[in-house]
């Protein structure tokens, strides 16, 4: 599975959790216009402001994830 299709899973996966500080960027689906084929393309197609969005989101999610692990929130 890839992240577009694991996305929704995860608020299911966290709710009621310690690391339910997640909820707030599960609110919002990031990647649900994300294809795994276009690992395979040659790009062209992608716009600067998709890849932007694609690129925030990451960020957002490792950050969340950094401080959940720093909070003892995650094991």
């Amino acid at each position: 599975m890839h992240v577009n299709s694991l996305w929704p899973e995860m608020a299911t996966i966290v709710q009621g959790r310690s690391a339910s500080t997640l909820m707030t960027v599960l609110a919002t689906q990031p990647f649900a216009g994300w294809n795994v084929a276009e690992r395979y393309s040659d790009g062209s197609h992608l716009t600067p402001a998709a890849v932007a969005a694609h690129v925030t989101a990451a960020r957002t999610v490792v950050g969340i994830l950094a401080q959940a692990h720093i909070d003892g929130a995650l094991s």
